[in-house]
């Protein structure tokens, strides 16, 4: 297969302009383009499905390491942060290669991973995961952090695996080496001879083997170490007075890098030191005096006791705090006398162990039950130290202990942990009760929407009631309201997603125009507007809904007549949208929280154009989601205020075909339609709605009678409330389903539950669709249609 399609220059204009999701300039931009896709199951890339086309442009667009597997023979796409993990091998012939082909070495590792995900099952997550690859002419140990995460073509059916990853090889090892040089460090603390030292080096290399495979002292069994891998560091390279040298086998596995050469060069240093260390131990007397006041200064708290007894011949002032005992309750006592409550205790016998067998011991975290200055026993925490005392013989004759008291540190830590927990039990009850909230609210209004839409459909033509009019203003109103109830529910826990799309800006501050223009004429604002014509990526739903809060932000706060303007314009390498006011302006002490969540400024006794205060906050988390960012300032109170949001320029200069609404056609045949909600008025007024729409249709108020209807009446669609009494919605459509007839009848859900995991629940209990409370009739018209 060659890999080369095309010159880019050779490319017609028009394709260049299709292939623009992979952007160019860029070594591996440029080497998909140039790709002979037409010789994979994947095709030209003009003929790629809009989902293949989607991931490969978040793909080739990202600063992340990602990799694509499409298709049964799991063709591979990556971007240019990926490339660096291959090493020398398999780049550049791995674009557009089998998975199977080009991972042969750890097939049986990633394929039951990658099978799990493309046969439906959920995202997987691996972290520091070892998996050796071929590179560099070796199999070497790489480590990854990785997800694999399930691609969905435009049939909903899983098509591919996209893969996040990280290579965190270096990390691993450095953590490896590191805990390696520690532990050489801390037990060579306690090695008094040579031969200890030397004896101490080959245990903690044998704990290693995956960097040293072996180790030879003074070219001891030097000759049986491999002489092609072997490297040697002798201690007067390191500027030590040693005649000591160490000669290291390395892994064949790993990269002989400055890394590795580092690690090994510390690891003979610690050595040296040691040597140095013990030798000057050695080289002098120490006064046990000396010793003495030392330890009877030292910053932490430390005692010497002696005999099998364990008799306190020296505790500190610090050490006798900790305890709780004066030092005349503890010096010339044995560790039995100072504390009796212990004896039965784990830190007894470690004291007891550490004395007998002379090995030294540091604790972790230790909960002590002490009676402090003679009060009731209560519970202490601790670490601490014990090393044994030797006589010249090396006989164990005493112990050192130095011990910490980190009670304090442990109770703050504990009630820390007490109030996170009690802030996640609350924000989690928060997020359920504004769910909550929302259906709730939603539920009484299905019934008044679709009443208002029966009487539209009653009295035609431009001429509206007052009562009417006011009955609509009121209602959208209201639905606004629960819309931002709903978006802040899922703006904390984390559950916006938006929907990348290429539009033209000035459709989309037009469609923010007409949400925010009800208020803008109402309060009767002289509005300027400056949008230049920007084909830009993102999700236009939501950038309208940005611009339409920061206007009816500014409508709000602006006395009648006031001036706004809407301004967009290129600013280095930043599109800008700006909405500015000549209203209340903010005060000083408002202007850092402004974004916070139900923050408002001052407003006036009318509250009929209020909101619950999570405008703005909206605003801030949608542009952050868009990678960008708002910015809000204002001279001071009545002098206006200005917002400018600030938007990629790379997102907005990508030359895409700017996506045109879909078009609304009523139903134009009649269909049999059972309508199943146990709230009389909302099945009654969507019956009566459906059927002056020209519909055959039934209404039923619970789910025995659904189930009876549905046999009787066999109609082609059915409309199920979700919460029915004695069996849900879910379940009905389950039983639905099993009917005769019932796999083919169009199921549509009716919730006041619109967050992305009640439409997958409805999707996994037999509905075709997921509509909220209260209804769109054009989607329900599509619906029917069939043009959804």
């Amino acid at each position: 297969m060659s890999p080369i399609q095309n010159d880019n220059a050779d490319v017609p204009v028009n394709l260049q302009q299709e292939w623009a999701f992979i952007g160019s300039g860029t070594p591996m931009r440029d080497a998909v383009r140039n790709f002979d896709w037409s010789a994979t199951e994947l095709g030209p890339i003009n003929a790629w499905p809009p989902a293949l086309k989607a991931v490969v442009g978040i793909i080739m667009n990202s600063a992340h390491p990602m990799f694509l597997w499409w298709g049964p023979k799991l063709i591979q796409i990556y971007n240019d942060a990926y490339v660096p993990s291959f090493g020398i091998g398999k780049h550049p012939a791995a674009l557009g290669q089998g998975g199977a082909e080009c991972w042969q070495e750890i097939w049986p590792i990633i394929w039951p991973q990658i099978s799990h995900v493309m046969t439906g099952g959920a995202a997987n997550w691996y972290e520091d995961n070892l998996v050796p690859i071929w590179r560099n002419s070796r199999m070497e140990d790489v480590y990854w952090t990785y997800t694999y995460t399930p691609v969905y073509g435009d049939d909903d059916q899983i098509v591919g695996t996209l893969v996040v990853c990280t290579e965190t090889t270096s990390r691993i090892l450095a953590e490896r080496r590191q805990r390696t040089l520690s532990s050489l460090t801390e037990r060579l603390t306690f090695c008094k001879t040579r031969e200890e030292i030397f004896e101490t080096v080959h245990a903690v290399a044998a704990e290693n083997t995956a960097d040293i495979l072996a180790v030879a002292v003074n070219h001891e069994d030097a000759a049986n170490l491999n002489k092609d891998t072997h490297f040697s560091i002798h201690a007067l390279q390191l500027h030590f007075h040693h005649d000591c040298s160490l000669t290291f086998e390395l892994s064949q596995r790993l990269p002989f890098d400055a890394a590795y050469s580092k690690f090994l060069h510390e690891f003979a240093a610690v050595v040296c030191r040691a040597l140095t260390h013990m030798e000057s131990l050695l080289a002098r007397d120490f006064a046990a005096a000396e010793r003495d006041r030392l330890l009877f200064d030292a910053p932490v708290g430390t005692a010497i006791m002696m005999g099998d007894d364990l008799v306190f011949q020296l505790a500190n002032p610090i050490y006798c705090k900790i305890i709780g005992r004066p030092e005349i309750m503890v010096v010339g006592r044995s560790f039995d006398e100072v504390f009796p409550e212990l004896f039965d205790s784990e830190v007894r016998t470690k004291f007891k162990h550490v004395f007998r067998e002379g090995i030294p011991f540091v604790s972790e975290e230790t909960k002590v039950r002490i009676s402090l200055y003679g009060g009731e026993p209560e519970d202490r925490y601790y670490i601490y130290n014990l090393a044994p005392i030797r006589r010249v013989d090396g006989q164990v004759h005493g112990l050192m202990a130095i011990a910490i008291d980190i009670t304090s540190q442990v109770l703050a830590r504990t009630e820390i942990e007490r109030l996170n927990d009690n802030l996640n039990v609350t924000s989690r009850a928060k997020d359920e009760f504004l769910a909550m909230l929302g259906h709730e609210l939603r539920n009484p209004l299905a019934p008044i929407v679709t009443a208002l839409e029966l009487m539209k459909m009653r009295n035609p033509g431009p001429k509206v009631s007052k009562e009417q009019a006011v009955i609509q203003r009121q209602v959208d109103h209201l639905v606004r309201l629960v819309d931002d109830l709903m978006d802040v529910s899922r703006i904390t826990s984390g559950k916006v997603q938006l929907r990348i799309v290429a539009s033209n800006l000035r459709d989309v501050m037009n469609k923010a125009l007409e949400m925010a223009s009800h208020l803008l004429e109402k309060k009767n604002h002289h509005l300027t507007l400056d949008v230049a014509p920007i084909t830009w990526v993102g999700d236009p739903a939501r950038l309208a809904q940005v611009v339409a809060n920061l206007l009816t932000n500014a409508a709000k706060y602006t006395p009648d007549g006031g001036e706004i303007s809407l301004v967009t314009y290129h600013e280095d390498d930043k599109v800008k949208i700006r909405v500015s006011d000549n209203g209340m302006g903010i005060s000083p002490s408002l202007m850092p929280n402004i974004f916070d969540l139900f923050v408002q400024g001052g407003r006036s006794v009318d509250r009929s154009d209020g909101g619950l205060g999570i405008g703005l906050a909206l605003v801030s988390n949608l542009v952050q989601l868009h990678h960008g960012s708002v910015h809000a300032e204002s001279p001071g109170e009545g002098l206006g205020s200005s917002f400018t949001i600030s938007l990629p320029h790379k997102l907005a200069l990508v030359e895409a075909e700017v996506q045109e609404k879909p078009v609304h056609v009523p139903a134009s045949t009649s269909a049999r339609i059972l309508v199943v909600d146990d709230n009389r008025d909302a099945a009654d007024s969507l019956l009566e709605l459906l059927s002056a729409m020209g519909h055959e249709v039934r209404a039923v108020y619970d789910p025995i009678q659904a189930l009876n209807e549905v046999q009787r009446y066999m109609p082609e669609f059915a409309i199920l409330d979700i919460g029915l009494p004695g069996m849900d919605g879910y379940e009905l459509a389950k039983a639905i389903r099993e009917l005769p007839g019932g796999d083919v009848m169009r199921l549509i859900a009716l919730t006041g539950y619109g967050q992305q995991h009640d439409k997958e629940r409805s999707h996994s209990a037999g509905f075709n669709a997921h509509m909220i409370k209260p209804v769109d009739f054009g989607y329900l018209e599509r619906l029917i249609a069939g043009d959804i």
